[in-house]
């Protein structure tokens, strides 16, 4: 299949719910129609077999642009375990990503821009990795990394100030979602973030 493409595939019983079927819904001895869409695919085999190449060659002798690529796959697979729940495999495929490009030279502006912004989405991802597993500091360090690279970044003082919660330090996560809010003034994710630092201050004083 094709990205985006639909197909349809009939499976007999024995390859769906057998003689028993499944009560109330699929009868026994039932055959199944499934329609799928492929709507997004990574390729881990390739991108792994990619960085395999690169470790023996050498950074020196690959073009920025397939190393980004092979950061992107890394990217992508990570993104397909963070929704999946499994944060720690999500950020090691990041940090792959991140050790390819961390490591890359640049030949001009145009290949610079490239890198920062691939670069910047990997460190975010991370940070978000480490919140979600309650890691303060490694996501503050990441946070402290992407705004080494864009300080107007909204996302990263967001991910600071949640951050801050996490480690009790409700004043400072103000101030950095405060910032973030002024950066982009209509996030609601950023409101509701201030809502819950509110709410846990509020908490910690017994009000």
């Amino acid at each position: 299949m094709r990205k985006s493409e639909t197909s349809q595939f009939l499976l007999q019983p024995d390859w769906g719910f057998g003689a028993l079927g499944c009560p109330p819904r699929v009868p026994g001895s039932a055959t199944l129609l499934f329609e799928i869409e492929l709507v997004s695919f990574v390729n881990a085999a390739a991108a792994e077999a990619d960085e395999e190449a690169f470790a023996g060659s050498g950074h020196g002798s690959v073009r920025l642009a397939q190393l980004v690529d092979v950061a992107m796959s890394e990217r992508r697979a990570g993104n397909d375990c963070f929704y999946r729940g499994d944060f720690g495999q999500a950020m090691a495929k990041y940090q792959k990503g991140i050790g390819l490009l961390e490591k890359a030279s640049m030949k001009d502006e145009a290949e610079e821009k490239l890198w920062r912004e691939e670069l910047i989405k990997l460190y975010l991802n991370v940070a978000m990795c480490c919140i979600k597993k309650r890691l303060g500091p490694k996501a503050i360090t990441f946070c402290n990394k992407v705004r080494d690279l864009d300080r107007s970044n909204a996302k990263a003082y967001y991910c600071h100030g949640q951050a801050c919660r996490i480690l009790g330090e409700f004043d400072k996560a103000i101030r950095m979602c405060l910032e973030a809010a002024k950066l982009k003034p209509n996030s609601e994710e950023v409101r509701a973030e201030l809502r819950l630092i509110n709410k846990c201050c509020r908490f910690m004083h017994g009000i």
